[in-house]
């Protein structure tokens, strides 16, 4: 039998299989090829985005959908873990194809015994697929590790002209713009909307994430009713970051130093998720937190917390102390809480940090204000866990001095766990 012979008996049966002969970048569109390497992803939070995009975005690519059902056979099947919530989502987005193709995958799921915990989104998935095909999807029939490997195409652009694009990014410029001007990312994964995206009412909290090497990253969100991502922010290699609030780019310290409050909770919130400040940020970040702020400006004052907990979170134990014992010092009840809930997330705290929280709490125990009742009251809650049983006089006197209730409440169960 001839080479030529046996190819053409190979891509007859690929069709009779209504599998695609290939799939690659060029194929499809710069959306569904970011939500296929989310799916092919490593991860299930990956996985599960890429299947809630496919249902978002009514996708129809079928390439795509293919690629969705083989990874739904898979988990199924056994041959790939999956959480029943991620296997829920993309069972739901095979329904969304409403293709009859696939039920032979879903019947599959149903067959299955990995599978009783997402067996109610099963079904109602299967019961969506009423479009009729002349062909069948059959899983195990394609090989997921050398599809992702035609969707990687190395780029022909060298990296200092990538570099000059980067910085010539557009606020508003689509995912197709991205694709055509940059090429292909070297990584496609997922992060956070910025904070300042999940203000808006209908936006998804997990972000895809591009990275080209070298270069920087970009983000994108998905909002309810859109058809494909929107740009949240973009961070350059050599830390000039791109704000959803004007599209310019800024070093970080500049958005610290001058950054109104919808900038400050973008950068602060970035910092947050990156855990490390070099020391012009940290002292930026100092300064800017000492500046006098108007009282009645909350949103400002709670974009300012943003970047003290990037202070707290930055992995440096000078950061963190010289950042708590300032909070301590001159905090008001959302900066307690914020202080408390840090320290309460550590295995330890150190003897003069409680020291700093118990002067705190013997400062203001007779506030009736509520939002500082509560920020000492998470005070309490790490004086509690620390376990040192010299605050526990003080804390039962507290019990009964203390103005506000929801002080007394915690100054109490502080008392009674460290007797």
């Amino acid at each position: 039998m001839s080479f030529r012979f046996r190819l053409i008996l190979l891509v007859g049966l690929l069709i009779s299989l209504g599998l695609p002969s290939s799939a690659s970048a060029e194929k499809l569109a710069a959306r569904d090829h970011a939500i296929a390497m989310l799916l092919l992803g490593n991860s299930d939070a990956s996985t599960k985005l890429g299947g809630k995009a496919v249902t978002w975005f009514s996708s129809q690519e079928p390439q795509l959908t293919d690629i969705l059902a083989e990874v739904v056979w898979e988990a199924c099947s056994g041959k790939r873990q999956m959480d029943p919530d991620t296997l829920s989502w993309l069972s739901k987005a095979v329904g969304s194809t409403k293709q009859l193709r696939y039920a032979e995958v879903l019947e599959t799921c149903l067959n299955a015994d990995n599978t009783s915990r997402s067996r109610g989104h099963i079904v109602k998935a299967k019961s969506a697929l009423t479009e009729t095909s002349a062909n069948t999807f059959k899983g195990g029939m394609m090989d997921l590790s050398q599809v992702r490997a035609s969707l990687n195409q190395p780029r022909k652009i060298g990296q200092n002209q990538l570099a000059d694009l980067f910085r010539k990014l557009q606020k508003d410029a689509p995912l197709a713009d991205i694709y055509s001007s940059l090429g292909l990312p070297d990584e496609i994964d997922i992060g956070t909307v910025s904070a300042s995206n999940r203000l808006k009412p209908h936006v998804w909290m997990t972000a895809i994430k591009l990275t080209y090497k070298g270069v920087g990253r970009i983000q994108f969100y998905a909002e309810e009713g859109a058809t494909d991502w929107q740009l949240d922010n973009v961070v350059t290699g050599n830390g000039l970051m791109m704000t959803s609030n004007d599209g310019r780019f800024y070093t970080i310290t500049e958005l610290i130093a001058q950054g109104n409050a919808m900038q400050l909770r973008e950068v602060g919130d970035y910092l947050v998720s990156r855990k490390s400040l070099s020391n012009e940020e940290y002292d930026a970040i100092m300064k800017r937190d000492k500046a006098p702020v108007v009282p009645a400006d909350e949103y400002l004052a709670d974009s300012l917390g943003w970047l003290e907990r990037a202070a707290l979170v930055d992995g440096t134990a000078s950061h963190e102390r010289a950042m708590t014992m300032s909070l301590l010092e001159r905090g008001d009840g959302l900066q307690l809480r914020h202080t408390g809930e840090h320290w309460l997330s550590k295995d330890t705290t150190d003897s003069d940090v409680l020291e700093a929280m118990m002067a705190r709490i013997n400062s203001s125990f007779e506030t009736t204000d509520d939002k500082l009742a509560d920020g000492l009251a998470y005070l309490c809650r790490v004086i509690q866990k620390s376990g040192n049983a010299k605050y526990s006089i003080r804390m039962s006197e507290l019990s009964e001095a203390a103005s506000h209730r929801t002080l007394r409440k915690y100054a109490g169960l502080a008392a009674r766990e460290l007797k």
